[in-house]
């Protein structure tokens, strides 16, 4: 099977947040916010196909007023995942990053998401810091970040 990445487009909106969902759960992005993103960030919106289908998709933020970016939401849906789909996106994101001015890209992860923290590590982030009552009381958040300052 042969999996592409490729920039979003706005008739992705659905599928967008139909993988979201079923990543996230009550945590993940209402449509209204994913439409946003596509609208700010089509240059920096990556999504995964594997025959046709949607499987995964990862967003970069950058700040217009700084040299600062976010990595705002990424991931693969369960039948696609472990096959390398997330690097590749990941890889699509850090290039976008090494093209703009960005000094420093910033994400949140479950700490107890070991998986994902490894797969950021091998991109270079690292553990900034663990927040106890991120989006709400009770909800730990680790912030990773990854200098891109050479």
């Amino acid at each position: 099977m042969k999996t592409s990445i490729r920039n979003v487009r706005s008739t992705d909106l659905a599928a967008v947040v139909e993988i979201d969902k079923a990543l996230f759960g009550a945590e993940s992005f209402p449509s209204f916010s994913m439409r946003q993103f596509i609208n700010l960030f089509p240059e920096s919106f990556y999504v995964a196909e594997q025959d046709g289908v949607m499987v995964g998709y990862a967003t970069i933020g950058v700040n217009a007023f700084s040299s600062d970016a976010w990595l705002l939401s990424a991931g693969v849906i369960e039948p696609y995942q472990n096959r390398g789909i997330g690097t590749d996106l990941l890889a699509s994101c850090d290039d976008y990053c090494k093209k703009m001015p960005v000094e420093t890209c910033r994400l949140t992860t479950d700490p107890d998401n070991a998986g994902a923290i490894r797969l950021y590590g091998r991109f270079g982030f690292q553990v900034e810091n663990e927040i106890l009552d991120y989006y709400a009381p009770g909800d730990r958040k680790v912030i990773m970040v990854k200098s891109y300052i050479h």
